[in-house]
């Protein structure tokens, strides 16, 4: 049968206790490539219907991370994992999965990525199943679980759409600011239309403090403030440049002699 390679050590297992388990088990023999060989190939010989049930072992082993063979008493379940939700329940280098498994003695396999599949399977006990489950489905809903973030909260802070892009900024700076001070998440985009705020309890505390704050400053009637006023200097050169004479000007002695120069009406002598 053909496994691919990166699967080799799975079939194998520690210190090969799965291939061991399943020569045993079936009552086959089982023979793997060389290691770095590129070989897909796996040979196993011995009763047709016993090499059979050792293939379907092999298969379990590929696809859900045991088999009956080789963990008897193991069980598994599985979590849908959306695809735009897949980075936060794995965490920054597989964090969040490795705290699960090891909180709860279970083997979470993650669907590989562009497989189209998105289901998530938990192999272990059933009561550990149950516990993994859960954490797993609370990083999905809440972005945190009590298992890989201990002490987190989250928090729902209504905030107007008209106003959203106050608290974004000017290329992002004021979110990225609030969230860098506080430690915390801020999901602005949530289909609910609030704010979405998640981290350390304290950070959370502080960055709905401060996203209120701005709050009320945005909607808070503000005094309207006068237009700076020109200086005199200002007003002289748009009075020159649209020919209106300056108050103080002195008249010129040329004015005397204008023609259109109006006069002062004298008194008639009868």
């Amino acid at each position: 049968m053909e496994i691919a390679t990166k699967y080799h050590s799975t079939v194998i297992g520690r210190k090969g206790a799965h291939l061991h388990a399943l020569e045993e088990g079936t009552g086959t023999k089982i023979q793997m490539p060389k290691r770095d060989s590129g070989d897909t190939s796996v040979t196993i010989t011995g009763e047709e219907l016993a090499v059979q049930r050792c293939q379907q072992a092999i298969r379990n082993l590929v696809k859900r991370g045991y088999s009956k063979i080789t963990h008897p008493g193991t069980q598994s379940g599985s979590v849908i994992v959306p695809a735009n939700k897949r980075a936060a329940v794995i965490g920054k280098k597989w964090e969040n999965i490795n705290a699960i498994q090891a909180a709860t003695n279970t083997r979470v396999n993650m669907p590989e990525r562009d497989s189209g599949n998105n289901q998530a399977i938990i192999v272990g006990k059933k009561e550990d199943i149950a516990v993994a489950r859960e954490a797993l489905q609370n990083l999905i809903d809440l972005g945190f679980s009590e298992l890989t973030h201990p002490n987190y909260s989250r928090a729902s802070i209504k905030f107007p759409v008209e106003y959203i892009k106050h608290l974004i900024g000017p290329k992002g700076q004021t979110v990225k600011s609030i969230s860098g001070s506080t430690n915390c998440r801020i999901d602005t985009r949530d289909p609910s239309g609030n704010v979405i705020v998640v981290g350390p309890a304290d950070g959370v505390a502080q960055a709905r403090k401060e996203i209120q704050a701005l709050l009320e400053k945005i909607v808070e009637p503000q005094p309207i403030a006068a237009p700076p006023a020109a200086s005199d200097a200002d007003v002289s050169a748009i009075n020159n440049e649209f020919g209106v004479a300056s108050a103080a000007a002195p008249e010129q002695p040329w004015a005397q002699d204008d023609p259109w120069r109006p006069v002062q009406d004298e008194p008639l002598n009868w």
